[in-house]
């Protein structure tokens, strides 16, 4: 059926084409589509599975523009998130320092309940040595746990000085504001001129 139907098409082109083309077009023809006819037939005609996934997404609107008037300058928001970025890391390192104390208090505590427990299983064959073996660990223990704590505190009170100290010298260096205020002799000559202005209108 499709040979004769390519036979009948050729037959109605054929006086458009040279003696030649006919058997040109022919033969493509047939080596694209007779050869895999049936290929086509099976792609093109039978019916088949559709796959289709979809998923729901949710559009974010941006948030509402500020006003102009409310804006501030690149250099002065900048300058506002360094004080800020400071700021937090002081409150941070405060806040881990009581952290670290109240964790070197707990394993104290836990080691001197520990010795605590020895010297109970060993009451009954207590002497001198152990006692003083025990008090010497209990005392090395409380050093030991205050040495942590005070190396420390100094080192977050040294860290803690240096945020302030950039802090400070924040503050000391704003940015400049924009637009920049006019100089004060400037502010004197124009005050002078609105003052000789309102006088010679009365």
């Amino acid at each position: 059926q499709a040979i004769c139907v390519l036979k009948d098409k050729l037959v109605a082109c054929e006086p458009k084409l040279s003696p030649f083309k006919p058997c040109v077009l022919c033969e493509y023809f047939y080596n694209t589509l007779i050869r895999h006819y049936q290929l086509y037939q099976f792609v093109l005609c039978r019916e088949r599975d559709v796959e289709q996934t979809s998923a729901h997404l949710e559009i974010c609107v941006p948030p509402q523009p500020l006003p102009l008037m409310a804006g501030i300058n690149a250099e002065v928001w900048h300058y506002q998130q360094q004080l800020a970025a400071l700021s937090a890391a002081e409150v941070e390192k405060r806040t881990n320092m009581l952290l670290l104390r109240e964790t070197l208090h707990l394993e104290r505590e836990h080691m001197l309940q520990r010795a605590y427990d020895e010297l109970k299983s060993q009451a009954e064959i207590l002497d001198r040595q152990i006692l003083e073996t025990l008090v010497k660990g209990v005392i090395g223990t409380q050093i030991q746990a205050l040495q942590e704590i005070l190396q420390t505190e100094i080192q977050t009170t040294f860290e803690i000085l240096e945020l302030r100290l950039q802090k400070r010298a924040l503050i000391l260096n704003p940015p400049v504001p924009y637009p920049p205020p006019f100089p004060l002799e400037e502010r004197a000559k124009k005050s002078t001129k609105a003052q000789e202005q309102k006088k010679k209108k009365k």
